[in-house]
């Protein structure tokens, strides 16, 4: 009987794997393209002009900071990968502001 209870558990286990790969082999991207524009200006960009008087004095580095957050808000939206080049489609496609001129 044990060894009929572990074979279970062992199949189980193999197919639950098995699955999981499956799955991600078809992940598709639940966001559509207007709401991933409608939460990153709800939740990012609302932000950075809001605090855009606190932030007027920041560091340099503080800057690279914010600027890749922007970066990584604008590669969420248009789906691209991390080292995709975004600086023109933040200014062409987003018609956003660079984050220096923001603040």
């Amino acid at each position: 009987m044990t060894n009929t209870f572990q074979n279970n558990v062992w199949d189980a286990e193999t197919n639950r794997q098995k699955n999981r790969q499956t799955d991600r082999q078809t992940d598709r991207p639940t966001l559509t393209t207007d709401t991933a524009t409608a939460l990153v200006n709800a939740l990012v960009i609302s932000r950075i002009d809001y605090c855009n008087a606190v932030l007027a004095g920041v560091y340099g580095v503080h800057m690279q900071q914010l600027h890749g957050v922007l970066n990584a808000a604008a590669r969420l939206i248009v789906r691209k990968r991390k080292f995709y080049s975004i600086s023109s489609t933040i200014r062409d496609v987003l018609h956003w502001l660079p984050i220096q001129q923001r603040v």
